[in-house]
Formats: structure tokens, sequence, C-alpha cells
């Protein structure tokens, strides 16, 4: 496996992630709809790098959006997709009518015929990230766990102070698998936090989950999009105050 630690030569100093779409509300006046899209900030010494994880489903949500939230997707380094869903991908085309950067590289799990077609149509740039890819210094995908019909990766991002930042998708392969590639990429940095969908549905699979992340020194956790009531109430019983509720409109502000 590729250590991502290796190639980092910038510190990242903090990330502002935005919940662009989930199918939680958190700010009104927002679309929201079945589905998960973050818009990541990664701030380094004069300068930031964007990152779109997943767009939705919804191309008429998506565009709403960007724009109610205004946010400026033209000078986007990379598009991060978790998985092969529709309601993570679907609003594909539409994130790249946003995207003017010639540079922006998009980051698929697997072959993907269409998005692929899509793509190079538009003279655009993608790697399969099979394996953990370096998206940047101090940010790598975990590689493509699964079976051959579901692959999904996360996106981790290494702050210098705050240490891994692991964004999910929905984790059909496991949350906590996600979580200990990071921790491989990573090995000198302490876990700050997992975010995204966790695709629970019990109690009991939350508090076993969660335990098994409280095990792994995660400090926090934010579950969301895929993860039942139940289950996010059962990390709240785990992690008490370090228990983050997101939604579509949350600005998560990591420094």
């Amino acid at each position: 496996m590729q250590r991502a630690a290796d190639a980092a030569v910038e510190d990242v100093l903090g990330a502002t992630i935005t919940v662009l779409i989930d199918n939680n509300l958190a700010k009104p006046g927002l679309g929201n709809v079945w589905g998960l899209s973050f818009h990541v900030n990664v701030h380094y010494a004069g300068r930031d790098d964007i990152i779109l994880f997943d767009m939705g489903g919804s191309p008429q949500v998506f565009r709403h959006n960007v724009k109610a939230l205004g946010l400026d997707l033209a000078e986007t380094r990379a598009v991060v997709i978790s998985h092969f869903h529709t309601d993570h991908y679907g609003a594909f085309e539409t994130a790249m009518e946003h995207i003017s950067s010639k540079d922006c590289v998009t980051y698929l799990p697997a072959s993907h015929a269409v998005l692929e077609e899509v793509i190079t149509n538009a003279d655009g740039r993608f790697i399969v990230a099979d394996i953990s890819e370096v998206v940047g210094s101090g940010i790598s995908t975990t590689s493509a766990l699964g079976p051959k019909s579901l692959k999904e990766h996360g996106l981790v991002i290494n702050t210098a102070e705050k240490g891994i930042i692991l964004l999910s998708g929905c984790a059909h392969p496991g949350v906590n698998r996600l979580a200990s590639k990071a921790q491989k990429i990573f090995p000198d940095s302490p876990f700050h936090a997992v975010i995204g969908g966790f695709h629970i549905k019990t109690r009991e699979e939350g508090i076993e989950l969660a335990q098994k992340l409280a095990q792994m020194d995660v400090h926090f956790v934010a579950p969301c999009h895929c993860t039942s009531e139940a289950a996010k109430q059962a990390f709240r019983e785990v992690f008490s105050e370090r228990y983050w509720h997101i939604g579509t409109g949350t600005v998560l502000e990591i420094r």
C-alpha cells in the first residue's frame, strides 16, 4: 500500500467541510434529498485546495445548494466518488459543469464506463483508485474495499494539529475497515474524526461500531445519510459530547 504520508510536502493546517447534500436538513432554504455530498476546503499555508466528495443524485438539488451556500467549485482540485450508487454520483455531470479547472482529477473506486466516457469527453482526467492514491499533500484515498460489484473508498485528510479526518460515503465495507486503512496510511497521526454515512440501522449495530471506533481512539464522530436515528443515538451514548450532529448545510471548521 502506498503511504500518503510519504508524499506530503506541505502541512494541512485544517479543513472546512460543508455538507452540500444529506437526507437530513440542518439549514433552512436548502434542497433536501436522499444522498450525500461534501464540499471540502483543505487549508495550507497561503492557499486552499477544493475537493468534492460525492455529489448526491439530484442535479437540481446539487445546483440549488451550491448557489444557496455560496460555494465556488471552479478551481476544484479533485472529485472523489465513494461508490457507484446513484445517490452519490447521479449529479456528476452537473458537478462537472461547475468545475473549470483543467487540473481536476476524478478518483473512482473501480472502473465505470459511463463516467469514464463523460470525463474523457469533457477533457478531464480520472484515476481508478483501487489502491490508496495521493490526492494532495496530506490527502489520500483509502483504497477500494468490498466485492467487485460494490467497491468503495473513503477520503483521508491528515491535519498537522488535529490528525486524521476520514470521510465516508456509505461505508458498505464497514466504517471500521475504512478507518483501519486510514490509520495505516498515516500511522503516526491521531484519529480526529470520522464523518459520513455509516450504513447501519439498529441501536445494537450502532453500539458495536461506536465501541470499535472508540477503541481505535477516534475522537469525534459525525454519522449521517444512511445511518438510522437509532444507530445515531447509540453513537451519542458512546461518544457523548464528542458526537457531531450534521445535516445539509452544516459547516465543520477543523483547525
